[in-house]
């Protein structure tokens, strides 16, 4: 009984691998932008492939999108807290980021997607 209580004690405290030492692993390799209406509101869609080169299951990604208008600035950004998708190890998986457009369509030149952090897919819970 002791043993499955002490079992059941680490698992809970058990943050898993730390994703800081896989962050260059785990990249956006495809994405593209998209421009829509949802609602009668103007929308703003990044969809894409993320790839994981680790040994790590990841989860609970947080993603960021970046805008970025002609001269180069960036003016518009969408953090997307805790993507919920599993990427296996040496996998891939879809995503999509989605918001309301607040500025002119014609300042969205271009974009950058970054994955800032992720939860090891074993961790607790």
């Amino acid at each position: 009984m002791l043993a499955g209580s002490i079992y059941f004690l680490a698992r809970v405290v058990d943050r898993g691998e730390s994703f800081a030492p896989y962050g260059s692993q785990v990249r956006v390799l495809d994405s593209q932008m998209e421009f829509g209406e949802l609602a009668k509101e103007p929308t703003v869609v990044v969809v894409g492939t993320i790839q994981n080169d680790s040994p790590v299951v990841w989860k609970d990604l947080q993603l960021e999108v970046q805008y970025r208008n002609s001269a180069g600035k960036v003016f518009d950004t969408k953090p997307s807290l805790q993507y919920p998708t599993i990427i296996p190890p040496h996998g891939s998986a879809a995503f999509k980021i989605s918001q309301r457009r607040e500025f002119p369509k014609e300042d969205y030149q271009s974009y950058a997607v970054r994955v800032l952090w992720a939860r090891d897919g074993h961790a607790w819970p």
